[in-house]
């Protein structure tokens, strides 16, 4: 006698809203494919981590805040200001933080945007080379 058959799997649940770990990989080898050409091309470039640890009784937050960009770069040759906003290529959407922020950004001079290969990353790094 062999094995018995295994049964089919069926799938009769909701899909998950949450992203997987191949999403989040995909958007982490985004992240760093635009952080070595932003950075090639001249600019200071530091990873942005927003959260928050619970110490005891206490929350430590980091990071600039609730919807600020993933990448933070000085643009050469005037220091002037870039955000990066990294999405994966299919299904990502902007949060209402991250608009907020993206147009305080906006409003006192400085670049963001939200980008989804390097070719995208490196049309605003040429923006934040101009002179506003």
């Amino acid at each position: 006698m062999g094995r018995p058959k295994k049964p089919a799997l069926e799938f009769t649940g909701q899909a998950r809203l949450l992203p997987g770990p191949k999403l989040v990989e995909m958007e982490r080898d985004v992240l760093d494919q635009v952080r070595t050409a932003v950075v090639a091309a001249g600019c200071i470039c530091m990873r942005n981590n927003v959260g928050a640890q619970k110490v005891g009784k206490r929350f430590i937050r980091y990071g600039l805040g609730k919807g600020s960009a993933d990448l933070i770069c000085i643009v050469p040759p005037y220091g002037r200001f870039l955000g990066l906003e990294i999405k994966r290529p299919k299904g990502s959407v902007v949060t209402p933080e991250q608009a907020t922020w993206a147009e305080a950004v906006r409003r006192y001079g400085g670049v963001t945007g939200v980008v989804k290969n390097v070719s995208e990353a490196m049309l605003l790094v040429a923006e934040a080379r101009r002179l506003p």
